[in-house]
């Protein structure tokens, strides 16, 4: 379990909004956001006092069994959620592009032998695919 998830459930454990440990902590509203998404990590100052605050070991909220690599991974994947919300016919026609893009180029690098093609078309792949899953995630919404 990491930071993020630790403050959120010592937070509604005790019973505390966002505007209240906000308040204690003597930060805004919008950083405790942060920190309950993972997109920003409390210093070691701000660690202490939220360990006064629940009561609870600063040792035991910096304690994160979560790599730096996922934490990353997360923020990007909330960041990236964000920024298409309200742009479905933008992310799909990307996907789409992205994916003859990346057919055309597989098909150059076939004919080309050519192992940057190939690769440019695996990126390529990627990003149709990212695409493709921010557009089905929009859809729903």
């Amino acid at each position: 379990m990491d930071i993020s998830d630790k403050i959120i459930r010592l937070r509604k454990k005790n019973a505390m909004s966002r505007e209240a440990l906000a308040s204690r902590m003597g930060v805004d509203r919008a950083v405790i956001d942060r920190w309950e998404k993972g997109l920003l990590v409390p210093d070691k100052v701000q660690i202490r006092k939220l360990g006064q605050i629940f009561e609870v070991e600063p040792s035991y909220l910096a304690n994160n069994r979560e790599s730096d690599d996922r934490t990353l991974i997360k923020g990007l994947i909330i960041y990236l959620d964000h920024i298409t919300k309200g742009h479905r016919r933008e992310v799909a026609i990307t996907a789409a592009v992205s994916l003859v893009f990346a057919f055309l180029l597989l098909l150059l690098a076939i004919r080309l032998q050519s192992t940057v093609c190939c690769v440019i078309s695996v990126i390529s792949v990627l990003v149709s695919c990212i695409s493709f899953i921010f557009f089905g995630r929009n859809k729903k919404r």
